[in-house]
């Protein structure tokens, strides 16, 4: 479904930008809580960056 629109990750980057409200700031306090944050940070980061990439090759 990404390759006809990459736009339907938008889905799920608001649903990992939702789950890190839900946790928020305790889950910073132990080695999971820092572990799960920082993969659904990485995960979004990602998802930005592919949208934007895919955007520019579709301008050109």
């Amino acid at each position: 479904m990404t390759k006809k629109t990459p736009y339907a990750l938008l889905i799920l980057l608001t649903g990992l930008i939702l789950q890190l409200f839900v946790n928020g700031a305790g889950s910073w306090g132990d080695i999971v809580g820092i572990t799960q944050n920082i993969t659904f940070c990485l995960m979004i980061v990602s998802i930005v960056v592919y949208l934007t990439v895919s955007r520019g090759k579709k301008a050109q």
